[in-house]
């Protein structure tokens, strides 16, 4: 390594500074191929339009969808890759109706989280909860493990409020997988169009 440094260091000021900027461009271009590989989503959409609930997003043509399915406006799950994929990675889109009981932003947010709190008790780890935009308007993230019997759960959950309507989008897979189809769902949280 010294013998190295030696020699780079002999060579004239030009020519050094040419391998330098030579190795950070290479670097560089290197981060910006993983980042686009790793962000983009090749897989085929259809739009989901839902008049009555007031949202569209798109939604791969290989996800079964689910209409006003558990409570859900919207349900999409990701085909079964084999015999041993006992987990389905899945979207879901909630419409509330908050009219009866008018919340701000920040007041749905500590409501929502209190209640994910609520479920899965001591069995929850919070990753990241902030402020975030979503459908093109001021919103809230929530990003969690949910611990359970048969694995551990990552959730990314999306919300905003459009006047007296409350729009959840939330991503579910197992923890191993969730990077694998966070690309989709990203794909699919960024095209969600309030209507």
């Amino acid at each position: 390594m010294a013998n190295i440094l030696g020699r780079f260091y002999q060579l004239d000021r030009r020519r050094r500074q040419t391998i330098i900027y030579s190795v950070v461009a290479g670097f560089g271009i290197i981060l910006i191929l993983g980042a686009f590989l790793a962000f983009r989503s090749t897989e085929p959409m259809r739009l989901h339009e839902d008049r009555k609930s007031g949202f569209s997003l798109l939604v791969p043509k290989t996800w079964e969808k689910k209409i006003d399915f558990h409570g859900a406006a919207l349900s999409a799950y990701s085909p079964v890759e084999n015999e041993l994929d006992w987990f389905l990675e899945n979207i879901n889109v909630v419409v509330q109706d908050i009219s009866s009981n008018p919340l701000s932003l920040d007041e749905y947010s500590e409501l929502a989280i209190r209640q994910v709190e609520v479920v899965f008790k001591e069995n929850v780890q919070v990753l990241k909860a902030k402020s975030a935009r979503f459908a093109g308007r001021p919103g809230y993230m929530f990003n969690y493990i949910g611990k359970g019997p048969q694995g551990d759960v990552k959730i990314i959950h999306f919300w905003t409020l459009d006047g007296l309507t409350a729009y959840q989008f939330t991503y579910t897979a197992i923890v191993p997988d969730f990077d694998k189809y966070w690309p989709t769902a990203k794909k699919m949280m960024k095209s969600f169009k309030i209507l």
